[in-house]
């Protein structure tokens, strides 16, 4: 039980943040996706995605002042290489600031099986990348948009983590007793055998680790968003 205290913890938080959030009428429920394979080759719409280079740790005040602007007016007009780059913006912040992993380059495409966006560990453009579901990027309000792509950044933060643990150069056999490195382990299992909405069934899929985390993170992050800047 010892190694999956955190889980359990964020999976309490997920709820309480849940019923608080259903009270303003802040949240909608819509399906993401952790991609559990090597490779996944989609035709991105987004431009210059050659041209993508880690990016330094994103100012804070910045980003607030970013996220303060936008309301779902304004954010129903934008086009979907604007939602993008701010969507791009926050994925860095996440990443690099909040996090302390490298980050993600973040696309739109047209994704099957209803889903909203999806995180591939791997792909032919970068070692990593989200994709967001075009129509839901045209359609979605803001604060769902933006929670579908912290639900992703936190996939993306638990492959990392995974993968950091299997490093044996990185990480010596001792040190993967580590609390965090328990979260890793419990990710790694769960990645082996990872439920699928489709074929699995919605219990199955939702009550996995890596989504009850990814879930439980995606409301946290947003409830701070949206007490600091998200109108």
């Amino acid at each position: 039980m010892k190694n999956r205290i955190s889980l359990a913890f964020l999976s309490g938080l997920a709820a309480f943040l849940i019923t608080a959030l259903l009270t303003t009428g802040a949240i909608t429920w819509v399906v993401y996706s952790y991609e559990n394979e090597e490779k996944t080759e989609v035709s991105v719409v987004h431009e210059d995605e050659k041209s993508y280079a880690e990016p330094v740790a994103i100012d804070e005040e910045y980003l607030l002042s970013v996220l303060a602007s936008i309301d779902e007016v304004s954010w129903s007009k934008k086009s979907a290489d604007n939602k993008i780059q701010i969507l791009q913006l926050i994925a860095d912040y996440e990443a690099i600031n909040v996090l302390g992993i490298p980050s993600t380059k973040v696309f739109y495409d047209v994704l099957n099986d209803d889903f909203a966006g999806v995180y591939s560990q791997a792909s032919y453009r970068y070692d990593s990348s989200i994709t967001i579901d075009k129509n839901f990027l045209y359609e979605g309000s803001c604060r769902v948009v933006i929670g579908c792509l912290l639900h992703e950044i936190r996939h993306h933060y638990q492959i990392t983590l995974i993968n950091v643990m299997n490093d044996a150069a990185k990480v010596d056999a001792s040190h993967k007793n580590i609390n965090i490195f328990r979260d890793a382990a419990i990710y790694e299992e769960n990645k082996k055998e990872y439920k699928k909405f489709d074929a699995d069934g919605e219990i199955a899929y939702l009550s996995q680790p890596l989504e009850v985390d990814a879930r439980a993170y995606s409301l946290l992050r947003m409830a701070e968003f949206y007490t600091k800047a998200l109108p």
